[in-house]
């Protein structure tokens, strides 16, 4: 699926590591209030991260993006997560 949106703070103030894992994550809330989460590795693939952070805020971005399922969504409250191969276009 493909989604554009207008990014106006990060969650947790930036990237954040997983627990027990190489994975990164940047939450992002929209003007909608709806969580965005973009999805790395660290020392691997952190480009779609990198570049929202290099933009600042607010930004508008277009992407692909997939739902997380019902236990990721109720726990973190997050809506899309945008993996990190997904075409991402700063706008």
């Amino acid at each position: 699926m493909k989604g554009r949106f207008r990014i106006l703070a990060y969650e947790e103030g930036g990237p954040m590591r997983t627990q027990d894992s190489s994975n990164l994550r940047l939450v992002c809330i929209t003007e909608l209030h709806e969580k965005v989460a973009f999805w790395g590795t660290q020392g691997k693939n952190t480009v779609n991260i990198d570049r929202v952070l290099q933009k600042g805020l607010p930004c508008e971005i277009e992407c692909e993006y997939i739902e997380p399922n019902e236990v990721f969504r109720n726990k973190f409250g997050h809506k899309f997560w945008v993996p990190e191969n997904a075409q991402v276009e700063i706008l």
